[in-house]
C-alpha cells in the first residue's frame, strides 16, 4: 500500500499546510492502493500508519532556510540539517521515523514535501505568501505523487 500523509496543526497558520495539502489531495482520484492519513501533530500515530506502507510521502512545514511558501523534497536519509529546525514537530516525526526504521516498519520508499512556513502563530489561514503560493504547492504535489507512485 502507498500513503499520502499530512502532517501539521491548523490551528497554527502556516503549521497546517501539509494537513490542508492532504484534504486538498483527498479530493483527487487515485488507484486503489493509494491511501491518505491526515496525523496532524499526533506524530506516534505515524509508527502505527508507516508499518503497513511500501511508499509514502509525507507533507509538513519545515524550516530548511528558504523563502517562506518555498518548498523541497527531502528523504529521511538527507535531513541532518532539519534536525535544528525550529518546526515545532521536525524532530518528533524524525524521532517516530528512526523508531519505525529500527522495529522494521519504515517503508522502501518514502519522501518529505517540506513547506517553508512563515507564521506559526496560533490563527486560522495562511500567510500571505504561503496563501499566494498554495495552487502552485498543489499542483507539484498532485504531480510528484503520480512520478513517485508510478501511476
Amino acid at each position: 500500500m502507498k500513503g499520502i500523509i499530512g502532517i501539521g496543526n491548523p490551528l497554527k497558520s502556516d503549521d497546517g499546510i501539509g494537513v490542508a495539502l492532504l484534504r486538498e489531495m483527498e479530493k483527487r482520484e487515485f488507484p486503489q492502493q493509494v491511501q491518505t492519513f491526515e496525523v496532524g501533530i499526533a506524530s506516534m500515530d505515524l509508527l502505527h500508519i508507516l508499518e503497513d506502507l511500501d511508499k509514502a510521502i509525507l507533507i509538513d512545514a519545515v524550516h530548511f532556510g528558504g523563502a517562506p511558501g518555498d518548498y523541497c523534497f527531502f528523504t529521511p536519509d538527507n535531513v541532518d540539517s532539519l534536525q535544528e529546525s525550529s518546526s515545532p514537530h521536525t524532530a518528533d516525526i524524525l524521532d517516530v521515523l528512526e523508531l519505525s526504521r529500527e522495529m522494521g516498519g519504515l517503508p522502501e520508499e518514502i519522501i518529505i514535501m517540506g513547506i517553508e512556513p512563515d507564521d506559526t502563530s496560533f490563527g486560522e489561514g495562511f500567510s500571505k505568501n504561503l496563501e499566494e503560493n498554495f495552487p502552485e504547492l498543489k499542483k507539484t504535489l498532485y504531480e510528484k505523487i503520480g512520478v513517485f507512485f508510478e501511476f
